[in-house]
C-alpha cells in the first residue's frame, strides 16, 4: 500500500513510486481541479516530486557543508521555494528518490528564478546514484550521472546538459543559452535512452532536440576525412582579397604617434653618461587611422577545400548513452556570487505528459507575478 502525507497547502508527497492516476485520486479538494490540469491521464511513474517547500523541508533533504565558504539553502515563505541567501557561497543539498530510477525514458523538470539578477552563479541540479551519494557528496564536486540547468557568469550563459559516460563528463554541443532575466522559468529535459533521443524545453518551448549520439562527443565520429587526399597546391580557397586598384589617398596620415616638436634636449643631458637623447613621442593630432585597402571577391576563388569523407573504421555504437537507470538522488550543488535565486517544483518521472501539463500549469500560475517582492 502506498503511503502519503500532506504537505503545505494540502500538497501530496509520496513515499513510494506513484502512477499519475493515483496522484489524481489522492489530491484533496480544493486542489482536485488543479490536479486534473497538472496530472493528466498518463500512467507514468513519479520517482521524485517536491513542488513547494516549508520549514520542515530538510526532513527529507540533507545539507552538506563541505567547504569553509558553504551556506545553506533557506525557504522563502512567500514563494514556498528554496533560496540562496548569502553572497559568495557554495550551496549543496540533496534528497533521495522514492526508489532508484528504472525506466528508459527520463523527464527532469524544475523551476528556477533569479530575482537578484544573477551575474555569476549556477542554477542547475544533478542526478547521482547511491554509490556517489555516501562519501563523495562531501566533496566540492560530487560524481554525478547528469547535470542539467542554467549557469550564468558574465557574458557566458548556458543551459548545461552534461552526461557522465565511461568515467568522464560530456557537455551538450554546441552550448545552449539559458534565460538571463529575473522571471521564473521552467526547465525540462527529456532523455529516451531506448530511442537515443533528447529534448530540452524552457517554459514548455522546445529549444533543442536531437540524437544523443550526435550532440555529445561521446562516440567516435561516424565518418572521418580520407587522409589519402591532400589539398592541391594550386587550389585557391581565399574568398576575399585586397582590391589592387584601391590606393591610399594622398595626404593620408597613418602615423599614430610623432616626435614631440616642442621637446628640447635638457641642458644637463650628457650623452656619454645618459646615452643618446631622443625626443619623446606624442599622439599624432593628424592621425587618420590605419589605412587598409577594401576587400573584393577573389576572381580565382575555387571554394573551400575539404577531403572526401569515409566511414570511420573505429566507430562503434553504445546503446547505454543516456541510460539513467540506477540514479536515486537529486542534488543542488552550486556556487553563487550574488545570492537570491529561487528553486522549486522538482519532478523526476518517465511521464512526458505529466511534466508538460505541470509546466503549462506553472506558466499560467506564475504569469503576472514575476515582479513580486521576494
Amino acid at each position: 500500500m502506498r503511503e502519503t502525507h500532506e504537505g503545505p497547502k494540502n500538497q501530496i508527497f509520496f513515499s513510494t513510486p506513484t502512477d499519475t492516476a493515483t496522484l489524481i485520486a489522492a489530491m484533496p479538494s480544493p486542489n482536485a481541479l488543479f490536479a486534473l490540469l497538472v496530472v493528466g491521464g498518463g500512467r507514468g511513474v513519479v520517482f521524485f516530486d517536491h513542488a513547494e517547500f516549508n520549514t520542515s523541508w530538510d526532513d527529507a533533504w540533507s545539507h552538506h557543508d563541505w567547504h569553509e565558504h558553504s551556506a545553506r539553502f533557506v525557504v522563502n515563505s512567500t514563494h514556498r521555494a528554496l533560496q540562496t541567501a548569502t553572497d559568495a557561497r557554495f550551496y549543496h543539498a540533496s534528497a533521495p528518490f522514492v526508489r532508484p530510477f528504472d525506466a528508459s525514458r527520463l523527464v527532469v523538470q524544475f523551476r528556477a528564478r533569479h530575482p537578484q539578477k544573477l551575474d555569476c552563479g549556477g542554477g542547475y541540479l544533478k542526478l547521482i546514484d547511491s554509490k556517489a551519494h555516501t562519501d563523495a557528496v562531501q566533496r566540492d564536486s560530487t560524481p554525478y550521472r547528469l547535470m542539467f540547468g542554467p549557469d550564468v557568469c558574465g557574458n557566458k550563459n548556458q543551459t548545461h546538459v552534461i552526461l557522465a559516460h565511461n568515467a568522464s563528463y560530456h557537455e551538450l554541443e554546441p552550448p545552449m543559452p539559458c534565460a538571463t532575466d529575473q522571471a521564473a522559468h521552467v526547465y525540462t529535459l527529456h532523455i529516451d535512452s531506448e530511442s537515443g533521443t533528447y529534448a530540452v524545453h524552457i517554459d514548455d518551448d522546445r529549444k533543442r532536440s536531437g540524437a544523443l549520439r550526435d550532440d555529445w562527443k561521446i562516440l567516435p565520429p561516424r565518418v572521418v576525412p580520407d587522409e589519402r587526399y591532400e589539398k592541391p597546391s594550386d587550389w585557391v580557397d581565399e574568398r576575399l582579397v585586397d582590391d589592387p586598384e584601391d590606393v591610399k589617398p594622398i595626404g593620408w596620415d597613418d602615423e599614430a604617434q610623432i616626435v614631440d616638436p616642442a621637446a628640447e634636449k635638457p641642458h644637463d643631458w650628457n650623452d656619454d653618461d645618459d646615452g643618446e637623447w631622443e625626443a619623446p613621442l606624442i599622439d599624432n593630432p593628424g592621425f587618420n587611422g590605419t589605412w587598409r585597402p577594401r576587400r573584393v571577391v577573389n576572381p580565382a576563388f575555387v571554394g573551400e577545400w575539404s577531403p572526401p569523407m569515409l566511414s570511420n573504421p573505429d566507430y562503434f555504437d553504445d546503446p547505454s548513452i543516456g541510460d539513467m537507470r540506477g540514479v536515486d538522488t537529486l542534488a543542488m550543488e552550486i556556487w553563487q556570487v550574488r545570492a537570491g535565486s529561487l528553486f522549486d517544483h522538482f519532478l523526476i518521472t518517465d511521464d512526458v505528459e505529466l511534466a508538460r501539463a505541470r509546466a503549462r500549469a506553472l506558466l499560467v500560475q506564475t504569469s503576472g507575478h514575476d515582479k513580486d517582492e521576494v
